[in-house]
């Protein structure tokens, strides 16, 4: 086995024999050291072998005077080789390899006590191996999977890892547990503990068959709601139209009496205009049958002209008819809007009277609404039960799996 060195640390060149003991002298600050650490680098795979230097700086281990160096150790079937200043490993076949500790890189007496008892324990191979730990936990019927997890904690983060892991694990699960059943664990009562709501069919259930269960209770509440809120609403209304029935007959006595007002004051206000003086430019002529002579029509008679009036006189005429004109339009308008107003209230107390009616025809019948009442009330029980199964099975099976 040959350790060849270029340019490595105080060692321009060398080629060394190790196949086997190699016994290297010297005087100080000759290279026994640098021989030392080539050999260490190569073996273990760690470019940098001394303690204060990043691999960053493994520039620093070239040669003085040169830009790059190597070392590698070759035997047969295989070869390892770190080149510098990148430091990067190069390996062929069935590389030459060895551990810190055999090479002097590391010293048992500076070790923790827990890194120490890991090495010695690989070393005399008296770590427990796989079959070991299968064994050991065949009386608590792990399965693969479970068991497959374990190992690889184990492998990952060494025996002592994985006992702390699975510990924490532990008092994680405990929580969990006392979480979901509101009780502390034990391992005997967790064997036996079952939900206050569980029933002996819910073995056999499933959370699929449970859900559907409770949402069909759901879905029957929803529809008995909206069944009871409807007839509800439908009492509600015929009450407040039948509530306006006395009402509405005291508005259309006042309506009646305001419509007889309104149509005398139409008539009167139609007298007043056909009475009222016209002005003389409103004034018909007309041949009097007797003696052939101008007339007038002055209220259905005819009349002989009267003086023609002044301007004065025209124009206190003129205000008298717009006035009888006016009044004849707001009587007719009063007229109207009663009118209106009273087939409005005649209308309003039918519906009344319907209503007052359609509830006397319901309290005969004795139909108050108990009926729906009493299926909602059937409704809201089915689903409180039915989800409370569903929660009980939900609960003992988490239970269960922690």
């Amino acid at each position: 086995m040959i350790l060849e060195i270029r340019n490595f640390r105080g060692i321009a060149k060398a080629n060394i024999d190790l196949e086997k003991i190699a016994l290297v002298t010297g005087r100080n600050e000759t290279g026994k050291s640098s021989i030392a650490h080539a050999a260490q680098a190569v073996l273990t795979g760690n470019p940098v072998p001394i303690a204060g230097i990043k691999k960053s700086e493994a520039a620093m281990l070239i040669h003085a005077g040169t830009g790059n160096g190597s070392v590698s150790l070759e035997r047969e079937g295989g070869s390892a080789r770190i080149a510098y200043p990148k430091a990067e490993k190069e390996t062929e076949g069935d590389p030459p390899s060895s551990s810190p500790i055999a090479v002097g890189m590391v010293s048992p007496a500076d070790m923790e006590r827990a890194d120490l008892s890991a090495v010695l324990l690989d070393y005399l191979k008296a770590a427990p191996s796989e079959d070991d730990l299968r064994e050991a936990v065949k009386p608590i019927n792990v399965s693969e999977e479970g068991f497959a997890r374990l190992w690889k904690s184990v492998t990952e983060n060494s025996w002592d890892g994985a006992h702390k892991q699975a510990k924490e694990k532990g008092i994680e699960l405990k929580g969990a547990w006392r979480e979901c059943a509101g009780e502390m664990y034990g391992s005997s009562k967790a064997e036996t503990w079952m939900p206050p709501e569980w029933e002996s069919d819910l073995e056999g259930a499933s959370e699929e068959s449970l859900q559907a269960v409770a949402t069909e209770a759901g879905e029957i509440r929803d529809a008995a709601i909206a069944h009871t809120a409807i007839s509800e609403d439908k009492i509600a209304m015929l009450r407040a139209k039948a509530a306006n029935s006395d009402k509405l007959r005291d508005d259309i006595r006042d309506l009646v009496k305001v419509l007889d007002d309104a149509n005398k004051a139409v008539l009167d206000s139609a007298e007043e205009l056909k009475n009222a003086p016209r002005p003389d430019e409103e004034q018909e002529t007309v041949a009097c049958p007797h003696c052939g002579k101008d007339c007038v029509i002055h209220a259905g008679t005819l009349i002989k002209p009267p003086p023609v009036a002044n301007s004065a006189e025209n124009a206190k005429r003129r205000a008298i008819v717009e006035a009888a004109v006016q009044k004849q339009l707001k009587a007719s308008e009063t007229l109207k809007s009663a009118n209106m107003k009273k087939i409005e209230a005649d209308r309003a107390l039918v519906e009344a009277e319907s209503a007052q009616a359609e509830l006397d025809a319901i309290d005969e019948k004795g139909d108050s609404g108990t009926a729906d009442d009493a299926a909602l009330e059937r409704a809201r029980r089915d689903v409180q039960y039915a989800e409370n199964r569903f929660q009980a099975f939900k609960i003992k099976t988490r239970a269960d799996n922690l």
